[in-house]
């Protein structure tokens, strides 16, 4: 009986050259070209998502693009606000400086609106900065020889 039993071999059939080529037959491609197959993908899927990522960095980029060409466009000009003085409050020369209020070290709330008609010096450092530390010296001289607060 047990010579009965045939021995059958059985061969993987994705293995085979013929049966590849005939899966390789089943994929359609999109694209004729390899170049493109390879940007936009082999599936409609894949064609939409990268297509829309293309279309979104093209518009970032153009959006880039244009603030860089035309910088005055922003609107960071002078507003129509003005102050006591008659002059607008804004950013550009001329302008009034835009008040606003800091805290001393022992906690006094100074604005800049209390110095108006006097000099102020505003100097902006950090206390690691070798060149922010460079010019505190000559900054209280100027400061002793002008009288500015």
């Amino acid at each position: 009986m047990a010579n009965a039993r045939c021995s059958r071999r059985t061969r993987n059939v994705a293995k085979t050259p013929s049966h590849r080529k005939l899966q390789e037959r089943k994929v359609q491609r999109l694209f004729q070209s390899d170049v493109l197959t390879t940007i936009f993908g082999r599936s409609s899927g894949t064609l939409v998502m990268r297509s829309v990522l293309i279309v979104a960095a093209v518009g970032l980029l153009a959006s880039i693009v244009v603030g860089l060409l035309r910088p005055g466009s922003t609107p960071t000009g002078s507003s129509s606000i003005s102050n006591s003085s008659g002059a607008p409050v804004g950013l550009q020369v001329g302008d009034a400086a835009p008040n606003f209020t800091l805290s001393t070290l022992d906690g006094k709330q100074v604005s800049l609106s209390d110095f108006r008609g006097k000099p102020v010096m505003l100097n902006f450092w950090y206390i690691t900065c070798p060149g922010c530390l460079a010019e505190i010296p000559g900054m209280q001289l100027n400061r002793q020889q002008a009288n500015i607060l």
